[in-house]
């Protein structure tokens, strides 16, 4: 599990006149009761300072958590968010899945997978099932946070396997996962995606739990990952575990809509 870094030391600035670290230093038990008759008088301007307050400590913990940062910056002419390190899912019984952390607070929700669907992707509240072609192996997997408006491609060689339509259950952050063993392991190497080399480490990225996105699933290998596997079990190679697929997963922001709330902020 995560965990929360504190916010010691970091400045808050003010914006449109309207100053959080101000408020947040009166003196006295009458400290909460000026801090909500501010924001609820400054409307949006409430709205600007908590989110200018907020950045640097977002970017402050994902530096700490050593992911790639991509605020408005290019992979291969596309832009993202966030890019995620490049992870390794131990893959059995044919799946994984791109799963959603349960953050403290949140009514749990409670689902169940079809695996009866021929669908190679199965979405259900807090997670994305992904359906392999091979019954037991390792693939790398680099999930993206696309900017609005994008349409990411990984690169030559990729193909589409499905789109469907993800809305976050809890707070939005994503795991690349096992199929037993929760969050997926770093890489063993780095990992060429998006016109980037991405280097290896926790494949997960946060999305805004206010949005709708629409996420595309991208194998390499896929088209025939089973027969190259089949081939090497009667070649004997029995430890042969890896290079048959690679997935990469893009994430691009779709309409917005009323998140789940925390019972911790009710």
């Amino acid at each position: 599990m995560p965990q929360i870094v504190g916010q010691a030391g970091l400045q808050r600035p003010a914006a449109d006149g309207f100053d959080v670290q101000a408020i947040a230093l009166q003196p006295g038990v009458g400290r909460g009761v000026a801090l909500v008759s501010t924001l609820a008088m400054s409307g949006k301007r409430a709205l600007t300072a908590i989110r200018q307050a907020c950045a640097p400590v977002r970017e402050h913990v994902w530096a700490l958590a050593g992911r790639v940062m991509m605020y408005g910056a290019s992979g291969g002419g596309m832009s993202f968010v966030e890019i995620g390190r490049a992870g390794i899912a131990q893959i059995e019984y044919r799946y994984f899945s791109i799963g959603e952390m349960q953050d403290p607070g949140f009514e749990p929700v409670e689902t169940q997978v079809d695996f009866s669907t021929p669908e190679p992707v199965i979405v259900v509240p807090g997670q994305i099932v992904v359906v392999s072609r091979v019954q037991t192996h390792r693939a790398p997997v680099v999930l993206a946070a696309a900017a609005e408006g994008e349409e990411p491609v990984p690169g030559d060689g990729w193909q589409m396997v499905a789109t469907k339509s993800y809305a976050p259950v809890y707070a939005g952050r994503m795991f690349a996962c096992d199929t037993k063993n929760g969050p997926a392991s770093p890489a063993p190497e780095p990992f060429e995606v998006f016109g980037q080399r991405i280097k290896p480490g926790e494949p997960a990225i946060d999305l805004d739990s206010s949005r709708v996105y629409r996420v595309q699933v991208w194998a390499r290998g896929r088209e025939d990952s089973r027969e190259r596997h089949e081939e090497a079990m009667e070649r004997e190679e029995w430890g042969a575990s890896e290079g048959f697929e690679a997935y990469a997963v893009a994430f691009t922001p779709g309409p917005r809509r009323l998140p789940r709330m925390s019972r911790l902020i009710m």
